[in-house]
């Protein structure tokens, strides 16, 4: 199932300037990589007739035995799988109405906190609705204040849109739930420094609050960031400091927030061979969609980051730009690397996996096999399987 975004018109609220800001990578070409991704297992994962890959969103929950499940949202039944993650053998299925007093219209992500409470992002709603495994709705809290979006459009111009993938998870901490956002279209002026793209629920009183606003320097006014694929936002947490460290797709550069306040500083976190990073010279309200593809084809892109507490490493991943690209050309034709940071943010190397025809890299995670990634089997024309490359770093001969 395609991913649908609600779409808001904007008018006047951004102004573009006639000098084309860039973002450069200053270390391009001067690391020395001493690490390289190598495959090292593979996962499979037996699917019925109602499930297929690339589900919309996973996670890896800690049942109160202490067993590792994988669990999936199946979009085509409205559910959550859940699986056995060392044996791959399927154990249950949570499934949720979409009309009723115990709806769950169009679910895009979760996180398990136990079996009695399961937090879900709902799109058609905009709600955060706490549940628990016998479908039962116990909480609804919206996630843009008290008022309802469809009734307050303007909510949407001021707020982020919740659409959480495996990439862009929930995240926990003692006695909170953070749920990570997006800016749809280009952050007018009239809201710079107060889009903030993190929501967070207090367990214990069930409120939300909206914090982490986007860093001026990348989505001031001179930048006309114009889709998701600019402004969507990927978390890590630090639980041990206290610190979320964010990954945005136009810097080479990590942003790095403690819990406390929202404070930046800046750590590099780039590729040895990514290039400039830069808006479009035209008006974004001018662009058609093939134009835009184009020009997100051009740049190199970074994306998801996870911290392997197994091995004391950071795995970002960088979209890279295609190579003269062409109209032809699609998102998925973008290749796709891996860089390897120590827990100390000091590049160790990169790998070039593929493209996205080859890996649906939205779903990754970590576990102490390694890091792992879903590959997309084109030999499995029936969708037998889901399945899953696993990776480790390695010392380069």
């Amino acid at each position: 199932m395609k991913t649908i975004y609600l779409i808001v018109i904007f008018s006047a609220f951004f102004s573009c300037s006639t000098d084309q800001p860039e973002i450069k990578n200053l270390k391009k070409g001067s690391l020395k990589a001493t690490m390289e991704l190598m495959e090292t297992n593979i996962k499979k994962f037996p699917l019925d007739s109602n499930t297929a890959p690339k589900p919309r969103y996973l996670e890896i929950f800690i049942d109160s035995t202490g067993k590792r499940k994988l669990t999936f949202l199946n979009s085509f039944d409205n559910s959550i799988y859940i699986y056995d993650y060392s044996s791959s053998v399927f154990e249950d299925l949570i499934k949720f109405e979409k009309q009723g007093p115990n709806a769950v219209p169009y679910p895009t992500g979760y996180h398990i906190k136990n079996m009695d409470s399961i937090y879900i992002a709902d799109y058609q709603t905009m709600e955060l609705l706490l549940v628990n495994d016998k479908s039962e709705v116990i909480k609804k809290t919206p996630l843009m204040g008290e008022k309802d979006f469809r009734s307050s459009p303007e909510l949407l111009i001021s707020n982020c849109q919740y659409f959480p993938e495996t990439s862009t998870p929930f995240i926990e901490t003692k006695n909170t739930l953070m749920l990570p956002g997006f800016y749809m279209r280009i952050i007018p002026d009239s809201l710079s420094n107060k889009v903030n793209f993190i929501a967070q629920i207090e367990y214990k009183t069930g409120e939300i609050e909206h914090h982490s606003p986007y860093p001026s320097k990348l989505y001031g006014s001179n930048f006309t960031w114009s889709d998701p694929f600019y402004t969507k936002v990927y978390p890590e947490i630090d639980l041990e400091r206290n610190r979320m460290i964010y990954s945005f797709p136009v810097s080479h550069n990590l942003f790095i927030k403690s819990l406390d306040n929202d404070t930046y500083t800046e750590v590099y976190g780039g590729s040895n061979f990514a290039g400039t990073i830069k808006p479009s010279k035209k008006n974004p309200e001018n662009i058609s969609r093939q134009e835009l593809i184009h020009h997100i084809n051009e740049q190199d892109l970074y994306s998801a980051l996870l911290y392997d507490k197994y091995r004391k490493v950071y795995y970002r991943f960088l979209r890279k730009a295609i190579p003269n690209p062409t109209i032809h050309n699609g998102l998925k034709d973008k290749p796709i690397a891996i860089i390897i940071m120590d827990e100390n943010f000091e590049y160790l190397g990169e790998t070039v996996i593929g493209d996205s025809h080859e890996w649906n890299w939205d779903n990754c995670f970590v576990t102490k096999e390694g890091l792992n990634i879903e590959y997309l089997d084109e030999g499995d024309i029936n969708e037998v399987y889901m399945v899953f490359k696993i990776f480790e770093p390695k010392q380069i001969p």
